[in-house]
């Protein structure tokens, strides 16, 4: 059996290697211009609730939040609160962002909302 401390080590590790991609992402993209287009806006026609975070993402390379909050409001939103969730969770004293009842909320609560706003944004 793991020790606590390891298994905190490994989540960190993981999270970690998924924010490198994303960063590097974002950056081969700010420097080459291609990007990875939506599946379903290709597909169907139809906005995701996604569409928009790899322009959001360039906007705020450039340090321009107010273009990348409007390139999609929700995920520019719910990017900060899981920032601020994930300080706490690895570095922070407060026991109650450790609570696996919380963060399970706190992801159904996001995925719940960006679900509404995928459905919404398409109609305007």
């Amino acid at each position: 059996m793991r020790s606590p401390k390891a298994s905190v080590k490994k989540e960190k590790i993981i999270w970690l290697t998924v924010l490198g991609c994303l960063v590097s992402y974002v950056i081969f993209a700010a420097l080459t211009g291609i990007k990875i287009p939506c599946f379903y806006y290709t597909k169907f026609g139809v906005k995701c609730p996604g569409c928009g975070v790899t322009r959001m993402f360039l906007s705020m390379i450039h340090l321009d939040f107010y273009t990348a909050f409007w390139f999609n409001p929700i995920m520019f939103i719910l990017f900060f609160i899981w920032l601020f969730i994930a300080f706490f969770y690895f570095w922070g004293r407060f026991a109650f962002f450790k609570n696996p009842l919380f963060l399970k909320c706190s992801l159904i609560i996001s995925l719940v909302i960006a679900g509404i706003f995928g459905i919404v944004r398409n109609f305007y």
